[in-house]
């Protein structure tokens, strides 16, 4: 027939009897106190596992749990971004328009005046010199603002050709010389620095695009520099680099400002020098020209004692 296993317990003591070998006791079924027995092992190890498992989703949970608070946090950080750069923008426009109606007003206003009247010659070339300046501000204010929209669009492109480095900076010298004669600042000394004799100074590079970021760099040196001197230059720093530098004894720039001047719109949007005017965009472009060629640009400043701009080329000889 079929077999049953069955558990029992007993205490089992040999015959009292004498010549007896069995032994006697009692003997009592516990087969269904060990089945329970089991049961509840394995229900106790299906609560260990259960509660496994548990342990596990829930640091699952935690963990998506950060993640949602941390996209949360950085939509935050992208509305506050959009909103500013919006607000930015907003400001930008206001004052692009300020900016170009200005050199407008004394181009119109200064022309209508030499129509009217018949006035000396001296007069008249004051009025002349007048309309030509404010052009000039106008192109440049126009110049910037199709760069910045050419560099929004990632449409600037780099016309590299080989040329001798120091003429560049004996032209730039000479037309800055000129620039504060008429600006009435002839008391400032400026000096220029030549790193390489003139037969090696070779380098090939977008010669239109070093000049205006040198352009920059010199004219803000002029603009707030009143009184001292200024001087730029280069250096080779290593086999593959040159550093350039523009240093000026001007007004210098707080260490709170020195990450906003390179930003598009700060100026624009809250003018760090209001009384100097400018678009404020010179150095933005300035800085995206640095790195398209392949450089770095940075700035050290002491507040009323001066600047010294820095910025690395890739040194690429013909």
């Amino acid at each position: 027939g079929e077999q049953k296993w069955i558990w029992e317990q007993g205490r089992m003591v040999p015959s009292p009897e004498p010549g007896e070998t069995h032994l006697e006791g009692l003997m009592t079924d516990i087969t269904e106190r060990k089945m329970a027995e089991e049961v509840l092992g394995q229900r106790n190890d299906e609560l260990k596992t259960t509660e496994e498992e548990l342990r596990a989703a829930n640091e699952e949970l935690w963990v998506a749990n950060q993640r949602l608070e941390e996209q949360k946090m950085e939509l935050k950080k992208a509305k506050k971004k959009a909103e500013e750069s919006d607000r930015l923008k907003s400001t930008f426009l206001a004052n692009m328009s300020h900016e170009i109606r200005t050199p407008m007003n004394g181009i119109m206003g200064f022309a209508s005046m030499l129509q009217k009247k018949d006035y000396d010659p001296a007069e008249q070339k004051k009025y002349l010199k007048i309309i030509h300046d404010s052009s000039s501000h106008l192109l440049q204010i126009i110049n910037d603002i199709v760069d910045v929209s050419k560099i929004e669009a990632n449409q600037l492109s780099l016309k590299p050709s080989s040329f001798r480095l120091n003429d560049v900076l004996q032209q730039l010298y000479e037309t800055y010389k000129a620039e504060m004669q008429r600006k009435e600042k002839n008391h400032i000394a400026l000096y220029l620095d030549e790193g390489l004799s003139l037969k090696h100074s070779w380098i090939t590079a977008d010669v239109n695009r070093l000049k205006q970021i040198l352009y920059n760099l010199l004219g803000n040196a002029v603009k707030f520099t009143d009184k001292g001197s200024i001087r730029f230059g280069y250096y080779q720093q290593n086999p593959d680099n040159l550093l350039f530098y523009v240093s000026d004894t001007g007004i210098g720039i707080t260490e709170d400002k020195k990450d906003q001047i390179f930003s598009r719109f700060a100026q624009a949007g809250e003018p760090v020098h209001t009384e100097y005017g400018g678009t404020g965009l010179g150095l933005t472009i300035t800085k995206n020209l640095v790195e398209m060629m392949g450089g770095k640009i940075w700035v050290e400043s002491q507040p009323g004692q001066g600047t010294t701009f820095y910025f690395t080329l890739p040194l690429k000889t013909r």
